[in-house]
């Protein structure tokens, strides 16, 4: 099973995959049922601060690799990138969900 934020960073996902094709398989968007049950969270489009990692992705495309982070700031959330090599390195090996990190502008300071 993997979950994750979805949507725009307004709704928890979570997939299950198997190799084995399961013909009773159910695909039911709660969405209704626990929207009066959940709490929103402001989003903040550029920070500049301390922030703590909510969730991270190193993507990989036809001009290198770059983070992409959602944080947890004072109140709110907000995203981060960066295309730093030392980050992006560390990303792929290491855990960032709960790490402290320093954000200028949305960019992750080394």
């Amino acid at each position: 099973m993997t979950t994750c934020v979805s949507g725009l960073l307004t709704k928890i996902g979570a997939a299950i995959w198997s190799t084995t094709p399961n013909a009773a398989f159910v695909n039911v968007d709660v969405s209704r049922v626990v929207a009066g049950a959940c709490e929103t969270v402001p989003v903040v489009p550029s920070h500049t601060g301390l922030g703590q990692v909510a969730g991270y992705t190193v993507l990989h495309g036809r001009r290198g690799r770059h983070g992409v982070l959602v944080l947890d700031i004072t109140a709110a959330r907000s995203l981060a990138w960066t295309d730093d090599t030392k980050f992006l390195d560390s990303m792929e090996q290491d855990d960032w969900i709960g790490r402290d990190v320093d954000v200028l502008d949305g960019r992750l300071v080394p």
